[in-house]
């Protein structure tokens, strides 16, 4: 069967968090797990403590897959299925293969296999495949009406599966690669339970703990999750990566901006504080390098401060020079209605940039990489919120800047000031109470 890959993309992720809250829910959840044990016809039964985990799979198996139908879109949900990618929830690979086997062949889902693909353009066999996307699911039609039968409509999905908060969920991720014009995520790679990711799971817990007390409107909150990156480079020592992102599928982080201003916590209205030129302002201290002395730091004679930001931007989420601007600095200028002309070009600009920032001279061989650079940000935000907990207020990161509620936004702004000041030991702005 043919598949439109823009469809195929566009799946949500499957992450096994969901469970029937509803009679409704648990009673479609029973039929589905005796089709299921009818199917297989085993010679003996699971044991108690197997029979209990295997229905709880199921439970989360279907509330995902329901809710991705219930998307706008195709439907489809995605979820590795290799055993590896199974380590940071109670269910194993094994119990969720055997499950999503079975109810593709009772024709309740659909599946689109994933795995790598052929490179048409090998070489040799050190390129001769390139990774692909993650297996697809989707409930078929037949699913859809057994669950419409007992009473359980596709747009009420939500109102009888629930997401269960995850508070401290770490994952880790091996390096992208490219293929064919495409950026590759990295592979999910296994975290092993050391001092290093206890005590990283635990803050994380503590941290979540708070937030997931307090109420939300305008969003659903289910906890933050720190996934860190190149987990296979030489100088990795849970020291790359580490951002805290939202759990869930429809969180905050993922909510246009000024629809974020209209989130609000514990009933009052929120800000939201920007660190200006986080990145650049770390690099400068991380290095020791003093930050230019305009008070714009992105103001350099002759240039368009945009192309100059987007310069910056482009450079730090690499790992070198570019040889040209990516398609996205151009996607986001274009957008920005900013019009980049002959003479505009990243290497073109180069001169003058780095003439500016000498911090940057020799980005590609200074032993700091963007993961670094994101490691350390990511640090400091971390810092900040639990001096903000300490004293009673709810933040909610977004990378580079945190969601308040507005009667705590000076004495938020303060700590993140002075937090990431006394890490990076160079002057930081932060923006947004007005």
């Amino acid at each position: 069967m043919t598949y439109k890959y823009s469809d195929l993309l566009a799946a949500k992720y499957m992450g096994l968090s969901t469970y029937p809250t509803s009679k409704v829910a648990h009673k479609i959840c029973l039929v589905v797990i005796k089709r299921i044990l009818k199917h297989e016809k085993r010679l003996r039964a699971r044991r108690a403590k197997d029979q209990a985990t295997f229905e709880v799979a199921v439970g989360r198996i279907i509330g995902d897959l329901l809710i991705s139908a219930s998307k706008d879109g195709a439907g489809w949900a995605y979820r590795s299925v290799s055993k590896k990618s199974f380590t940071e929830i109670s269910i194993k690979g094994d119990t969720f293969n055997i499950i999503m086997n079975s109810l593709c062949e009772l024709g309740d889902v659909e599946k689109m296999i994933g795995g790598n693909r052929k490179n048409v353009f090998a070489t040799d066999a050190t390129n001769s495949f390139y990774p692909g996307i993650a297996t697809r699911f989707k409930a078929t039609e037949a699913l859809l009406s057994m669950c419409q039968g007992h009473g359980l409509g596709i747009a009420q999905v939500k109102k009888h599966f629930k997401r269960r908060p995850s508070l401290k969920e770490i994952r880790l991720k091996a390096s992208s690669s490219r293929a064919l014009g495409r950026k590759l995520n990295g592979r999910a790679m296994k975290v092993e339970q050391t001092y290093v990711t206890e005590a990283i799971r635990g803050r994380l817990l503590e941290v979540n703990r708070f937030l997931v007390e307090q109420n939300y409107k305008g969003t659903e909150f289910y906890g933050l999750r720190r996934i860190f990156n190149e987990g296979d480079h030489p100088s990795f020592k849970w020291n790359q990566g580490g951002r805290l992102y939202g759990v869930g599928e429809e969180n905050y982080q993922l909510l246009k901006k000024a629809q974020r201003r209209k989130i609000k916590i514990n009933g009052e209205a929120v800000v939201e504080l920007d660190i200006n030129a986080s990145y650049l302002r770390i690099l400068h201290g991380m290095r020791g390098f003093p930050l230019p002395t305009r008070k714009d730091i992105y103001a350099i004679t002759g240039l368009s401060r945009a192309l100059v930001k987007a310069w910056i931007s482009a450079t730090l989420g690499h790992t070198t020079f570019h040889r040209a601007w990516p398609p996205r600095s151009l996607a986001d200028l274009k957008k920005a209605g900013v019009v980049v002309g002959s003479k505009m070009t990243y290497p073109g600009l180069m001169p003058k940039v780095l003439a500016h920032f000498p911090v940057l001279q020799d980005w590609p061989d200074c032993g700091v990489r963007w993961s670094s650079l994101m490691y350390e940000e990511a640090e400091a935000m971390m810092s900040a919120m639990e001096t903000l907990k300490s004293e009673g207020v709810v933040a909610l990161p977004v990378h580079d800047s945190l969601i308040v509620p507005k009667s705590h936004g000076p004495l938020a702004a303060r700590i993140i000031k002075e937090t990431f000041e006394q890490r990076f030991s160079v002057d930081f702005v932060v923006s947004g109470l007005k």
